[in-house]
């Protein structure tokens, strides 16, 4: 008989630090009675098919969906949304539930496609939450998006004398910063990142640069790479590793902050 399958794909672009919607992108959503806790999940997972919230006008960021439950025209609310859909997100206040990859999987890397490039900084590695508050329940919300990743911006500058091309950049930090984590967004000002599991996450970010041109002497390349959001602390260390390769052959530069 019949067959299909879902096959999800990153379709969100971006253009330099700007993220743009496209067609079909799609969001969970929750609502609460203004400021309190009482989470309504608007793309409930049931009967084994979610529901969620999907755009239908890139250009206008419109997204089409059902509310689960009804709303009093004499009550406000509070919105949350995040990018990208989860059917196993319940909450906002998600601390156990709905992984979500943040830069790449563990031992995985990042992809960006030529110098100064920040293409590849949008997609389901690179989520999102959404907030309106206080908003009256005759009226439709409008959401503002903050990214939950940080972005680190390399720039690499060639002391050589002869031209190189970057090939690889590898950034280690003393706590898990990549992988996949439980994100609690229910307040924009305290995110909260619980690790999934041993092996799931990573405290190294690896971003391989594909199609690089070459980087003259004196010259220099900028590149991206996205990261949980951290605090290094007082006195511990941080290190850059960048790999690169020349007309003599590969070599790499590591360069330790603290």
């Amino acid at each position: 008989g019949d067959f299909a399958i879902y096959a999800p794909i990153t379709r969100t672009v971006n253009n330099d630090m700007n993220t743009s919607w496209v067609a079909k992108d799609e969001i969970n959503l929750f609502h609460a009675v203004g400021e309190t806790a009482d989470y309504v999940n608007d793309t409930p997972y049931l009967n084994n098919a979610g529901s969620p919230f999907v755009c239908e006008n890139a250009a206008e960021g419109y997204f089409l969906g059902s509310l689960y439950g009804t709303l009093d025209p004499e009550e406000e609310y509070d919105w949350y949304a995040f990018y990208p859909y989860l059917s196993y997100i319940k909450t906002p206040a998600n601390d156990n539930s709905g992984y979500t990859n943040i830069g790449s999987k563990a031992g995985s890397a990042q992809v960006q496609n030529g110098n100064n490039s920040m293409a590849h900084i949008a997609g389901t590695n690179y989520p999102m939450a959404g907030y309106a508050v206080a908003v009256p329940g005759g009226q439709q919300p409008t959401l503002e998006f903050k990214h939950i990743s940080s972005l680190i911006e390399f720039e690499v500058v060639n002391k050589l004398t002869e031209a190189i091309t970057v090939t690889e950049i590898q950034f280690t930090a003393e706590e898990d910063i990549v992988g996949s984590f439980y994100i609690n967004f229910a307040k924009p000002e305290a995110m909260k990142f619980t690790s999934s599991g041993a092996g799931y996450t990573s405290n190294t970010a690896i971003l391989s640069v594909t199609g690089g041109a070459e980087i003259a002497p004196n010259a220099s390349a900028k590149f991206y790479a996205a990261v949980k959001p951290f605090t290094a602390k007082a006195g511990s260390d941080l290190t850059v590793k960048v790999s690169a390769i020349s007309n003599t052959g590969l070599g790499a530069h590591e360069k330790d902050l603290t």
